[in-house]
């Protein structure tokens, strides 16, 4: 369950805040993650919670994605239902039994061609919302002759499970392209802190991308 609640230091809703920390603190006794979100409601959670040892506080973030372990939620079902995938994977690839790397938001390809050259006993495949840019994938993969890769036109949101759930081989990683820009310098350098601080060393900069591991294998 999640409950949000928004604060702020001169909201007169505030004089409740005891009542919600105690309310909260029950919450977590009984086996449920809290997590306070923001610095004002952080302050004031620490102000009125008897224990702080129940919550996770994370006061630099405004928004938080959490996703549940084993949990089959009934949105995801749904989706999988609503965009079913079905792709000859013997005509994607060479060897469709080895294991498997999938790029999220492979725009141009580039990391992820660049990859299965270097890497022919993983097959690589990339989603990617945009069309004309699988489809210049796909001819860069045609005329390079690679037979590890491969590019699918789709919204990732609702078919990665249909895709990747009926490849034959296993699936060893799940990368996410993230592509941050700002005009101004000092936001654009923020936000990659941000980035870093948060993806709980799970993140690397785009010059760090081919010191990845997948299974104690380096991907240079």
């Amino acid at each position: 369950m999640d409950w949000s609640r928004k604060f702020s230091s001169s909201s007169p809703c505030t004089g409740g805040a005891s009542k919600l920390a105690q309310m909260l603190y029950k919450q977590s006794q009984c086996e449920c993650e809290i997590t306070i979100v923001g610095s004002t409601a952080c302050e004031v959670i620490k102000n009125e919670a008897s224990s702080l040892s129940s919550f996770t506080m994370l006061e630099n973030a405004s928004v938080v994605w959490k996703f549940p372990k084993e949990q089959k939620l009934p949105g995801v079902m749904a989706l999988d239902r609503a965009y079913p995938f079905s792709i000859d994977w013997n005509v994607a690839y060479h060897d469709p039994s080895h294991p498997l790397v999938v790029d999220i938001g492979s725009g141009n390809g580039l990391f992820t061609i660049g990859m299965a050259q270097s890497r022919k006993d993983l097959n690589f495949l990339g989603l990617e919302i945009n069309g004309k840019l699988v489809r210049r994938c796909l001819d860069a993969v045609n005329q390079s002759g690679i037979m590890n890769t491969y590019f699918i036109d789709t919204n990732a949101t609702s078919t990665f499970r249909s895709i990747v759930s009926s490849y034959p081989g296993d699936l060893v990683l799940v990368s996410i392209q993230v592509f941050l820009q700002s005009d101004v310098k000092a936001v654009a350098m923020r936000m990659k802190e941000q980035f870093l601080q948060y993806g709980k060393d799970k993140l690397r900069l785009s010059h760090d991308c081919h010191g990845v591991k997948i299974n104690g294998n380096n991907m240079a």
